[in-house]
């Protein structure tokens, strides 16, 4: 009896990632074939600031003045991003639908 009920818990969830899944391809198919816009290469320059001044994850965060985006999390994710992928566009894509 258990087990069936855990055999309906995973064939509902399949079924509800995949729809999940085939809705986001759907809607961000198009988005693979896009480029960077103004604000991320600004934000790149910040980046490359940051790792040649040597600055703290602190300095980084919070005392370095950005005059775009000041969000401490967001910060570190497409800091990580962009130490990871460089400025490869389609990663940034993937980790975008994903999240």
């Amino acid at each position: 009896m258990l087990s069936k009920f855990y055999s309906i818990r995973l064939r509902r969830f399949c079924i509800v990632f995949g729809s999940y899944t085939v809705i986001a391809a759907i809607t961000f198919g198009e988005l693979l074939r896009t480029f960077f816009l103004q604000d991320e290469w600004a934000i790149f320059s910040y980046y490359s600031y940051w790792i040649e001044a040597r600055l703290s994850w602190f300095e980084r965060l919070f005392a370095y003045k950005q005059y775009t985006h000041v969000i401490p999390l967001g910060n570190i994710l497409s800091f990580t991003e962009f130490k990871l992928f460089g400025t490869s566009f389609v990663p940034y894509a993937i980790v975008s639908i994903g999240l």
